[in-house]
């Protein structure tokens, strides 16, 4: 019953509860994260992936990237690559950036699709474009790679060091890695040490251990 309290005074100060707004795909979107994540309401991952799906089938962004990792991950419905592709890419034609790097990273990787590195960059290009910190980093290692594009360290590093100071840890890594092997810039092992300290202090195993 206490439960259910919270649960009302939470709708109530969010959102007014018309009947209309039951069928709000941003009321249902937010309902379907408290689901997921258990805040303030017993965790249930059937009603999460039944509340995206219900908000992006009314063409919810949000939602649709929601639904999109149910699928991925299996959360509250059988794991199916496919239609989480097929809901990423819906909510990355709309310009959502988490959508367009995961869209990315299906065709990088070849989940769901076959393997399209170039489509996989356009993607990641999508995404970094709009500070997306993670496709940042994903994009920066395809120039080292020369995966799907044209390889270049001046790009490379471009796109590492914008991820990095935005507190990505991998990049933080891998950037302090350029300085500490001078990878497209002269040998500083005291920027190594500092790039490797701050994804270190996130906790980042692989920084920790090269600082030792």
């Amino acid at each position: 019953m206490r439960v259910f309290g919270y649960i009302f005074t939470f709708l109530l100060d969010c959102f007014p509860l018309t009947v209309s707004a039951q069928f709000d795909p941003v009321f249902l979107n937010s309902l379907g994260v408290q689901y997921m994540l258990g805040d303030g309401v017993p965790q249930n991952l059937e009603e999460a992936f039944h509340l995206f799906e219900q908000a992006a089938e009314q063409g919810y962004p949000l939602a649709e990237n929601n639904l999109a990792n149910c699928y991925y991950n299996g959360d509250g419905v059988k794991k199916d690559q496919s239609k989480a592709l097929y809901w990423y890419e819906r909510a990355a034609k709309k310009g959502n950036p988490t959508a367009q790097c995961s869209v990315g990273e299906c065709y990088y990787f070849g989940n769901g699709v076959s393997r399209d590195l170039e489509r996989a960059v356009y993607w990641f290009q999508k995404s970094a474009d709009q500070n997306y910190a993670y496709a940042q980093f994903r994009l920066g290692l395809c120039y080292n790679k020369g995966h799907g594009v044209m390889r270049d360290t001046k790009r490379c590093l471009y796109w590492l060091e914008k991820s990095a100071r935005q507190g990505f840890p991998k990049a933080q890594f891998e950037f302090g890695n350029c300085y500490a092997n001078g990878f497209g810039v002269e040998k500083d092992m005291e920027k190594a040490r500092y790039w490797w300290q701050r994804a270190a202090n996130q906790g980042f195993d692989r920084a920790e251990e090269a600082l030792k």
